[in-house]
């Protein structure tokens, strides 16, 4: 039998195997033998999903440990995951708003144009404000970059 960490924070581990889930008098008996390790201060057996939660002091290898050489069980841990990177995070929240402003103006307009138009009336207030050297020139400019970009793209 192996025992999959499905997760671990610092003070809790949750532990499942399949065999467990088809053996509740297994499950309770791993969790009566972790129970009394001086380790562990509470272990929650679930049966309905067959995984045990382990709260623990210290850390969690030398509990795993234990419960190995008392069980035979393999502990096997996930892989450690990669953080998502941050401009491919932006790049697929930008392509979901894209698609979801094409959906909402039923193809008519897409996120560029919104921008767009959204920087002119900005760029429009501060004119109107009478800020004309900064802040409107700089929204201007803003909203015709991202035009020339979009058609840029949509040629290539």
């Amino acid at each position: 039998m192996s025992l999959r960490v499905a997760h671990r924070a610092p003070g809790r581990v949750r532990l499942w195997s399949q065999a467990l889930a088809d053996d509740a008098g297994r499950l309770e008996r791993l969790a009566g033998l972790l129970a009394a390790a001086p380790q562990v201060s509470r272990v929650q057996a679930r049966p309905a999903t067959g995984s045990l939660i382990v709260f623990h002091h210290g850390a969690w290898e030398p509990v795993a440990a234990l419960l190995a050489e008392a069980t035979g069980a393999a502990v096997e841990e996930p892989p450690p995951r990669e953080p998502p990177d941050l401009f491919d995070a932006l790049a697929a929240a930008g392509e979901r708003l894209d698609a979801r402003a094409r959906r909402a103006t039923a193809g008519r307009a897409d996120l560029d144009q919104m921008v767009f138009v959204l920087l002119a009336l900005m760029g429009m207030v501060q004119l109107g404000r009478g800020r004309i050297a900064g802040p409107a020139l700089t929204l201007f400019s803003q909203a015709i970059s991202i035009l020339v970009a979009s058609r840029a793209a949509r040629r290539a």
